[in-house]
């Protein structure tokens, strides 16, 4: 139950990477430089230090599929357990789907903005 909730949190923190990265884009910042940037601040965490390095163009497609099965396991478990986490499951769903859109984002040359 550890490892789920664990992995749970790592979903949530991607999702909120994810949210602030797409807001950075349109706001016409450049994402690459911003999570470099981010990574030097308060604002670091491994969620964000795991991007492009373990999570990168190669891994990110495998990755996503890995984490939105552990957000299902997480689910159920919760679930099992008498807890309604669905709120939560979501979130973290919404972070391992938007997985591979952020990578590839981080690597175009130039960062547009979010579709």
């Amino acid at each position: 139950m550890a490892k789920l909730v664990n992995n749970a949190l790592l979903m949530l923190n991607q999702a909120a990477i994810a949210d602030v990265l797409e807001l950075a884009a349109l706001a016409g910042l450049d994402t690459s430089h911003l999570v470099d940037v981010l990574r030097l601040g308060s604002a670091d965490s491994r969620a964000l230090q795991l991007m492009n390095t373990m999570i990168n163009p190669d891994t990110v497609d495998h990755l996503a599929q890995v984490e939105a099965l552990d957000m299902h396991l997480f689910d159920r478990a919760m679930r099992d357990a008498g807890v309604s986490a669905g709120p939560t499951t979501e979130r973290g769903l919404s972070g391992a789907q938007r997985l591979s859109s952020v990578i590839g984002h981080l690597n175009s040359p130039r960062a547009q903005p979010y579709p």
